[in-house]
């Protein structure tokens, strides 16, 4: 180093003088945003590409619900105030983990082949709604969408009054069948031609 008749301390420590790569200050920053929405849809594509995945059956369901009453999510997870961690039955190398959820349905709607949803909040609501709409606007091929626990979601949803008040049409309704239970939702999958959800090393690809 150029040995200099004053102190260079002031100007090496600055942020000015980190390479942008490794300034996290910048890199968190508000000018980058479109550069981080690129680095999470790069990461999860090269590592869906690396392992052969073209298509996947993705299941939503909430995060607060599982069978101790607590909740997790899992493929495709989500930085949240609470409740998130990851769920263990998913492939461990396609575990991703997103901060932008736009981003996080973008990728469930370029590989979804099948969608069911279990009973949810809001997160729920969202991410069926961006695929219904999808496939109501042709923006994606029409897939099986299956709504399970069916008592749930013609409560929470009055479908019948989307109809009559003009806002949805009967073939827009046709969009999504109603199951009582996983079985049920199985069976409907299979009726459409879904043979068998696509594993990796035995662990399943998609799901809440």
């Amino acid at each position: 180093m150029t040995d200099y008749p004053v102190s260079n301390a002031a100007q090496a420590a600055s942020s000015a003088y980190r390479l942008a790569s490794l300034d996290q200050e910048f890199l968190l920053g508000d000018s980058t945003r479109g550069v981080r929405f690129q680095l999470e849809y790069q990461k999860a594509q090269e590592a869906l590409r690396a392992y052969g995945v073209v298509s996947m059956l993705v299941v939503f369901g909430s995060a607060r619900v599982r069978e101790n009453g607590a909740g997790r999510q899992a493929f495709f997870n989500i930085t949240l105030p609470r409740e998130q961690e990851p769920n263990p039955y998913t492939t461990p190398a396609l575990t991703f983990r997103f901060h932008y959820f736009a981003m996080r349905k973008m990728h469930f709607a370029m590989h979804a082949k099948a969608l069911v949803v279990f009973p949810g909040g809001f997160g729920t609501f969202d991410e069926l709604f961006e695929l219904l709409t999808l496939s109501q606007t042709g923006k994606t091929p029409r897939i099986p969408i299956v709504l399970v626990d069916q008592d749930y979601w013609r409560k929470v949803i009055d479908w019948r009054a989307l109809r009559e008040n003009g806002m949805v049409s009967a073939d827009d309704l046709g969009l999504v069948e109603f199951a009582d239970d996983g079985a049920d939702a199985w069976a409907i999958l299979k009726r459409a031609g879904i043979d068998a959800a696509p594993t990796v090393n035995n662990f399943p690809l998609g799901g809440t």
